[in-house]
């Protein structure tokens, strides 16, 4: 009579590899923020970590891997409070622009003005000098989806607003929200530490601009960008 199989033991949670993981990744985001992408290597970042060289391996396959998985750790905690935001507002059929233009630019401004958000400011201001597919990956997969459900609820609350207005609008925001923060002109004319902010009022100041800004955009003509599949004049005069 054939013995029975022994049921396969369940394993738990590696928590030394999560704690392992963790460790890497907080000390990828404060040498990136530091150094940038390029000035980085895995060497360096193992030394720093404590870890040996092949440890990283285990976690990650390349540089790339690392670097992105960084940024998506500190780009979590904010996409997952703009998103909870932007729920309740879509349950709300009163909602106007500014709300949510505050549920896009207030969860990002909150995080970076935190001590535990810093490094992802600094690596948004090292995003020039970081390789253009990295950067493409980061917003195809990432930032591009959460940003579309902003400009969809955008056109909901304005729907005079065409979609290059839009679309260009929230990139003037996502933009806005990162070098105001880093603004040394503002640090030469005020005398003070552009990220030494009153959060609220700066938060409101960002909502009430670009809101006023874009509902400007509904008297221009001609913003629309113009679309791929459009006949050619003389063809539509043939039509």
């Amino acid at each position: 009579m054939p013995k029975p199989k022994k049921a396969a033991r369940r394993r738990g949670p590696n928590v030394a590899g999560d704690r392992a993981r963790d460790n890497l990744l907080a000390t990828a985001i404060s040498m990136f923020a530091r150094h940038g992408y390029a000035g980085v290597s895995t060497r360096e970042l193992t030394t720093q970590a404590g870890v040996n060289q092949a440890s990283i391996y285990y976690y990650f396959r390349t540089k790339r891997e690392i670097y992105v998985a960084a940024v998506i750790r500190c780009f979590s905690a904010v996409s997952a409070e703009r998103l909870t935001m932007l729920d309740a507002l879509e349950a709300n059929a009163g909602a106007t622009l500014e709300d949510v233009l505050r549920a896009f630019v207030a969860p990002h401004v909150r995080y970076v003005t935190r001590a535990e958000g810093h490094d992802y400011l600094r690596i948004f201001a090292t995003f020039s000098a970081t390789p253009e597919e990295i950067l493409v990956e980061l917003y195809r997969d990432h930032f591009g989806p959460v940003r579309q459900r902003f400009i969809a609820a955008a056109h909901r609350v304005e729907p005079e607003l065409d979609d290059e207005a839009l679309h260009r609008s929230f990139g003037i925001v996502a933009n806005m929200i990162v070098s105001a923060l880093f603004d040394h002109g503002y640090r030469a004319t005020s005398g003070r530490a552009p990220y030494d902010v009153d959060v609220d009022r700066f938060i409101e100041m960002l909502v009430a601009y670009n809101a006023t800004g874009m509902r400007a955009l509904k008297t221009l003509r001609g913003t629309q960008a113009p679309r791929r599949n459009r006949k050619p004049a003389a063809r539509r005069a043939r039509a």
